[in-house]
Parts: C-alpha cells; sequence; structure tokens
C-alpha cells in the first residue's frame, strides 16, 4: 500500500494518520500473507482410483486425481514449484525443487506378522517389474539430474496398520502383479488366510489387532538449475 499524508494538517492530525497507516500496515501484511497462501496450489496425484478417494476433500487449494506419474500431460511445462515425480524435467521451474520419497518393506515388530508379510512381498516382487522392486530398495542407483542433489537415508517412522492396511498393502501389490501379466490365484485371500489363522490359534479376532510397524525411508533433493 503505497501511503500518502497531505501535510496541510496539524501535528496532532498527522499523527493519527500515521498511527492509523501503521495499523493499515499491520493489516496489509496480514493480507500479503493470506495472498501468499492464495497462490499456492497443491496438486496429489495417484494411479489408484480408490486411494484418491481416500484423499481429504475439503482442504483449502489441494487437489487430487487420479493419473500416473509418468505422465503428467494436464499440466503444463514450467508450471510447477516443487514436484515429486519423474516428469520433473519438463513441468519443474527453473530453481524449482525436485523431492523424491520412498521407502522399504514395511516391518511388524510381531515376528510371525513379519514372516507373512515378508511372504507377500517377495510373491509380489517375483511377479512383478523392476521398478516396485528398485522402490522397496529405497532407489540405491537412482541419479537426480540436477548438480549438488543430496540423498538421505537415515530417515525412519514408526506407525501402526489395522487388517483393513494389511489387506490394503496387498491389493496394491496385486495391481502391480496384474500389471506384468501374473494372473491373480487368490493373492490377498492367502495372505488374510494366513493372518486369519495365526491369530485364530492365538485364540484372538485378528480384526480387532493393531499391529506396530516400522520403515526406513529415503528422500532425494535437488533444485532445478535457472537458466541465465
Amino acid at each position: 500500500m503505497v501511503r500518502g499524508v497531505n501535510g496541510d494538517n496539524d501535528d496532532d492530525d498527522d499523527d493519527d494518520d500515521d498511527d492509523d497507516d501503521d495499523d493499515d500496515d499491520d493489516d496489509d501484511d496480514d493480507d500479503d500473507d493470506d495472498d501468499d497462501v492464495d497462490d499456492v496450489k497443491v496438486l496429489g496425484v495417484d494411479i489408484s482410483g480408490s486411494q484418491i478417494a481416500q484423499a481429504p476433500k475439503h482442504i483449502p487449494n489441494c487437489e487430487f486425481r487420479v493419473g500416473c506419474a509418468t505422465n503428467l500431460d494436464f499440466l503444463p511445462a514450467a508450471s510447477a514449484d516443487l514436484v515429486v515425480f519423474a516428469e520433473a524435467e519438463r513441468v519443474l521451474k527453473p530453481g524449482g525443487t525436485l523431492a523424491i520419497f520412498g521407502y522399504g518393506r514395511v516391518c511388524f515388530t510381531d515376528k510371525e506378522v513379519d514372516k507373512i508379510v515378508e511372504w507377500m512381498f517377495e510373491t509380489a516382487l517375483r511377479y512383478s517389474g523392476k521398478e516396485l522392486k528398485e522402490a522397496f530398495e529405497r532407489y540405491p542407483n537412482m541419479q537426480l539430474p540436477y548438480p549438488g542433489w543430496i540423498r538421505k537415508d537415515d530417515v525412519y517412522f514408526s506407525h501402526q496398520y489395522t487388517k483393513d492396511g494389511i489387506l490394503g498393502v496387498a491389493k496394491l501389490l496385486l495391481r502391480f502383479m496384474i500389471a506384468n501379466g501374473h494372473n491373480d490365484t487368490g493373492f490377498v485371500q492367502t495372505v488374510e488366510t494366513r493372518l486369519s489363522d495365526l491369530f485364530q490359534k492365538r485364540g484372538l479376532d485378528w480384526d480387532q489387532q493393531v499391529f506396530d510397524v516400522k520403515f526406513q525411508a529415503v528422500i532425494l533433493l535437488g533444485h532445478k538449475p535457472v537458466l541465465n
């Protein structure tokens, strides 16, 4: 805001005007902050329609849509300040940030449950492409195309899973298997049966169980060079 004081008012009026202007400046600063927030738009993309259906519906300036990270043709070139997927070179602005996050196999603290989950992942990897294997190995050979990029492997998370969470992972893995030509022979049902039998032997209903899990993640960050 451009301030202007006429100079024809007496000193008291000038002081009052200055006080009012200071208040206006404070309001303007708040407005500027609001404008900065309003200018930001976050777009989330996932290949799974069911995942998108679970996304929050009422987050301001956020949009979620079904799509593939390797084909973002609904976005114009050089239109993003930060991207987290493969078409970064096309849509990322000069000076923008490329951030890649991945994590390995989820490890359950319950050793018997973990053996079943390990079988689930190993089976999926056997019938899936190399992309899934690299993802669960936390992209060991990935190089960002920008100078000065960094990699952090010392990132650890704890979480809790329920029955629905485990079966949700199994269904996601099955999609990768089918996409690579594998016919479903009851993969998800086998996971569910093995876990159900385990807790039946323990005299517990596995529908009611909550599982503690840990996983190691990787973060790669790089800035697209600014063109001179």
